[in-house]
């Protein structure tokens, strides 16, 4: 068996596993995980914010692939993300975090995908055509520029709202979540849109 065959078989068998309701969620909020831990290392303080979040891409790209009953994976690997990172930012154990602040932000990050799945499938007619310049530049553009308009202002907000962030640091933080969705969306959905098609 040649090595482009057995990558093949491998590929079918992650999708096919992908594509199974609990291995699919349990699979997406893994990789979710692992690259937002990436992507806080690039992060703005109070460090929440990163000007590159591949998470972003990889969500939008396993939710056009696999439907939305995948997005619990989105909240169980952002929330993982999040809890860590408001540990670490506040010196305080797993256990003796409040859990309020990172399943919000959770929320919007499932809620982005979502929406940037939902705006792709409305706008972009043959998402199987995604060699083709236009349907490349749609679904980035709808799916990294428009759809992470949502998580840059909710998840902000909501850092505003319980004073994690100050009102100097509010636009900051909005730009860079903005940006580091966006470019997450703009490299990583792709890699995950042509290994999946």
């Amino acid at each position: 068996m040649d090595t482009q065959h057995k990558l093949q078989t491998l590929e079918a068998r992650i999708g096919r596993l992908a594509r199974h309701w609990l291995v699919g969620n349990l699979l997406l909020a893994i990789s979710y995980f692992l690259t937002g831990k990436l992507g806080i290392l690039l992060a703005a303080p109070p460090g929440y914010a990163s000007i590159v979040w591949p998470a972003s891409g990889i969500a939008l790209g396993w939710i056009l692939l696999f439907g939305h009953r995948l997005l619990l994976g989105v909240v169980l690997g952002s929330f993982a993300v999040n809890i860590t990172a408001l540990a670490q930012n506040t010196g305080v154990g797993l256990l003796d975090v409040g859990w309020t602040i990172p399943l919000l932000i959770a929320l919007g990050a499932a809620a982005q995908a979502w929406f940037g799945a939902w705006l792709i499938q409305r706008y972009v007619s043959h998402l199987s055509a995604f060699h083709a310049p236009h349907i490349v530049i749609k679904t980035l553009l709808l799916g990294g520029g428009l759809a992470t308009l949502f998580n840059a202002t909710w998840s902000t907000s909501v850092l505003y709202g319980f004073g994690v962030l100050t009102a100097d640091l509010y636009w900051q933080n909005w730009f860079t979540w903005w940006v580091g969705d966006s470019i997450g969306v703009w490299i990583f959905t792709p890699l995950v849109l042509v290994w999946g098609l």
